[in-house]
């Protein structure tokens, strides 16, 4: 073990509180299942309800066929979901026996058959192990890290008018259609209620103003604010729609402002045109995420940390919540007594990612003094001096 982790030990030893031999062999015990508990990055790598409709010679030669076909469609869905846009057409394109290596599971949802007919919906779980060395091979960057939850305040100006909460406003509606739970960016589209009418305006949404955009954060429980500022203009004669897109991000570590704009093809309809632009919006969004994961992802490192703890119970459940956070590959338990444990990490990226990813299970990653500890969110915690 490294020796800045093993001084780092022996400083927080001196924080343990006395227990017993058979208390302290108890805990150890029940330490060992805990180790390989990965909860969260499980999901990440479960792509859900692809829909399936096959015709063929019989229902069962159908149901193959549909299951090898979403198969392959899942597997490219979770690719994607974790690289650049910019690697996508460099993803490797998994045979049949690979495939068949790579899913760990696979779940039927709405299934119906006829003679010639198959249709369900179907879901796939991965293993994890798997679909990263078939990414590491192909020299692919990736990250498994969800960001918080963001908020979108969709602004559309159109015929001199701006409006983020008047009825109707198409964009609006078009992110509160969006789903979001399989993303590694979570945004929230707002109800649109009063208490939004009442906390922030177009006006300052577009202004990027502090106190109204805090209380939209505040308010949906979202770490940040993403404000996309549309322009919408309909060429009457060619049937064609134009949305120009200026999307602002604010919070603790807010991203770059984005610039993009899509144009309809001739006489498309505006529900669908909206939507599209909504899912190209969501790929760049999540390419800025992407890209600063990844850059902070590097080599396993090592991080030591006291945990303050409230018995057997309490430590089970934090040990499975921070072995389930997605850039945490091993713990390691040092020490334990009735009130703390002191745990080796061995978790991807710089401590900054790291912080990022416990947050994202309500667990608070501080330093003071160069020795860190781990604790739930709203806990009070510290290192005794």
């Amino acid at each position: 073990m490294p020796g800045h982790v093993l001084r780092h030990l022996s400083r927080l030893s001196l924080l343990r509180r006395g227990m017993t031999p058979a208390l302290f062999l108890l805990f150890l015990l029940c330490a060992v299942g805990a180790q390989r508990a990965r909860a969260a990055v499980d999901d990440l790598y479960t792509v859900s309800a692809i829909p399936v409709d096959v015709v063929a010679e019989s229902a069962d030669l159908a149901k193959q066929q549909a299951v090898a076909s979403a198969r392959q469609q899942a597997s490219v869905t979770l690719m994607q979901r974790l690289t650049r846009k910019a690697d996508w057409s460099r993803l490797p394109v998994p045979d049949e026996g690979i495939l068949s290596g790579m899913v760990a599971s696979f779940q039927v949802a709405n299934e119906k058959t006829a003679p010639d007919r198959y249709i369900a919906d179907l879901t796939f779980s991965f293993q994890p192990d798997v679909v990263r060395d078939l990414l590491n091979s192909a020299g692919i960057p990736f990250t498994e890290t969800r960001a918080l939850p963001a908020v979108i305040l969709p602004v559309l100006r159109a015929g001199g008018d701006m409006a983020l909460w008047a009825d109707p406003n198409p964009w609006l509606a078009a992110w509160a259609r969006f789903d979001g739970r399989d993303r590694l960016v979570p945004i929230i589209a707002p109800f649109g209620d009063v208490d939004d009418v009442l906390a922030i305006s177009a006006e300052q949404a577009v202004t990027g103003q502090p106190g109204p955009l805090d209380a939209m954060a505040e308010r949906y429980r979202a770490e940040s604010v993403l404000v996309a500022d549309a322009s919408l203009t309909v060429d009457t004669e060619q049937g064609v729609a134009r949305i120009d897109i200026l999307l602002h991000s604010f919070g603790p570590d807010p991203y770059p402002s984005v610039i993009r704009s899509f144009e309809s093809t001739p006489d498309a309809d505006v529900v669908q045109f909206m939507n599209a632009a909504v899912d190209l919006m969501v790929v760049e969004i999540e390419d800025l995420w992407k890209q600063r994961t990844i850059e902070s992802f590097g080599e396993l490192r090592l991080l030591s940390a006291l945990v303050p703890i409230r018995g057997l119970a309490d430590w089970q459940a934090l040990q499975r919540t921070i072995t389930s956070t997605s850039v945490v590959r091993k713990l390691d338990l040092a020490q334990i007594s009735v009130q703390d444990a002191i745990v080796v990490l061995h978790h991807l990226g710089d401590e900054a990612l790291l912080r990022r990813a416990l947050a994202q299970q309500n667990l608070i990653l501080a330093e003071k003094d160069g020795y860190w500890t781990i604790h739930r969110a709203g806990d009070v915690a510290g290192v005794q001096q």
